[in-house]
């Protein structure tokens, strides 16, 4: 497979489990030319790591999808706390911050409630 390709694999069982991420967290926040980016760390139970850059608007596209009328768990996700949108200032750090923590929060939640959806998914309960 090229460099930066993806590939379909299949994966079964604890292999599907361990290879989605089970933790993140928001370690960092930063503003540069007046954007705020939010650093995620993440990893998955296969002990793969990795960290990447996403600006408050990518956590509120997430949000959107994970809350389409398609997904089964979407009353779940829409009555997690998510920070509000700011028509000005959103680069103010006392508002990255406290972005910041209550991104955690929710990310948080975000992973729990996947996984716990995959388990009742491969145990047959979903």
């Amino acid at each position: 497979t090229p460099v930066g390709a993806m590939e379909d694999v299949a994966l079964e069982g604890d292999e599907f489990l361990s290879s989605h991420p089970d933790k993140a967290e928001i370690p960092i926040a930063h503003v540069k030319e007046a954007t705020a980016f939010y650093i995620v760390k993440t990893g998955t139970p296969d002990g793969r790591q990795w960290a990447i850059s996403k600006r408050f608007s990518a956590f509120v596209d997430l949000r959107k999808e994970l809350c389409a009328a398609s997904n089964p768990e979407r009353a779940k996700v829409e009555a997690l706390e998510f920070p509000p949108k700011k028509m000005f200032g959103g680069a103010d750090r006392a508002v990255v911050k406290q972005r910041k923590d209550s991104l955690n929060v929710w990310l948080s939640s975000v992973l729990q409630l996947c996984a716990s959806t995959r388990s009742a998914l491969l145990s047959g309960a979903g």
